[in-house]
């Protein structure tokens, strides 16, 4: 009875190797470090997409899995099977119209994976940071039903915590500071961006995203393995909504966070590291990821005192 049962565990602990084995085997790693050598991104491509960013060689991120769910349950990130990847690099420039600096330098290496199903995942590092964004190639119009964006953080960091209210509505919050990330209850969320602090090791992780267009903005939630994305269901109906002047409250949503073009680039998902506080005030990483101005003519925009834009839609 005995050796039957040593056999039947011997068979089970092989099962479980060769289980392993296989999908170790299946797995691919794809990295892009920054041009000065210090932030790396790496993505992990298995049962899942993972990502983990690390500075030299501390690890900031640990394995976080990213997704899209479109369509009523189309898993863009589930059992991926690349077709093929693509590398390059920019040393260029910005120019302002107003703001701190005129010029900006343009500095980054990027690596973009193109999947089977119409989509790819385009990696960024930049010397101020890191991001990756989805990309999709489907026809006509599609849902986008979810996004996961996990942020594992590694240990416990410090955290301004912008702290945001149920109704989603409000995205001028008071900042809290925490001595570490485990003083916050799993589910409380904030807006972004959001700071973490790692005093031993003298590193800023600010969280946030670039590129926002038809889609909702990002929350960070806290789960028990760091922070994940959070994003507002998209509007079924609001208040009022003949009236170009009221506050139209959403009052009821619906079932998915966005409805968009499916052929489009989504928001960047934003990692800016810094080992200086002063560095992040003329940390210009936001900037540089959205796209360029499409005002053919810019002569008309001059410094000037404004009232109530929102009100206008400026």
């Amino acid at each position: 009875m005995l050796n039957e049962k040593a056999g039947n565990m011997k068979k089970l602990i092989a099962a479980i190797l060769l289980t392993v084995s296989f999908t170790s085997a299946r797995a691919q790693v794809y990295a892009v470090t920054s041009p000065n050598g210090n932030l790396t991104l790496t993505v992990t491509t298995g049962a899942d997409i993972k990502y983990t960013v690390t500075h030299g060689a501390t690890v900031l991120i640990t394995p976080s899995p990213i997704a899209l769910t479109i369509n009523g349950g189309i898993i863009l990130g589930a059992n991926p099977v690349v077709i093929n990847t693509e590398t390059s690099s920019v040393n260029g420039t910005i120019t302002h119209l107003y703001g701190k600096n005129k010029i900006l330098d343009e500095v980054y290496n990027e690596h973009r994976i193109n999947f089977e199903g119409n989509y790819s995942l385009i990696l960024r590092a930049y010397n101020e940071g890191v991001a990756y964004r989805f990309v999709t190639t489907h026809t006509g119009e599609i849902i986008v039903d979810s996004e996961t964006a996990n942020f594992n953080l590694a240990g416990a960091p410090g955290v301004f915590f912008p702290e945001a209210d149920a109704s989603l509505q409000s995205w001028e919050r008071a900042y809290y500071r925490y001595n570490s990330i485990n003083l916050i209850a799993v589910n409380r969320f904030a807006v972004t961006p959001t700071m973490f602090s790692y005093v031993d090791d003298g590193l800023r992780v600010v969280i946030a995203e670039s590129d926002l267009f038809d889609y909702p903005g990002m929350y960070v939630q806290r789960t028990t393995q760091g922070m994940k994305g959070k994003w507002a269901a998209y509007p079924k109906t609001v208040s009022e909504p003949e009236n170009i002047y009221a506050y139209h409250r959403v009052l009821t949503r619906e079932d998915y966070i966005a409805k968009t073009q499916g052929t489009r680039e989504f928001p960047w998902r934003v990692i800016i590291v810094s080992s200086d506080d002063k560095d992040l005030l003329t940390n210009q990483l936001i900037y540089k990821l959205a796209k360029p101005s499409v005002v053919a003519d810019e002569s008309f925009i001059v410094p000037g005192k404004s009232v109530w834009e929102w009100w206008h839609d400026a």
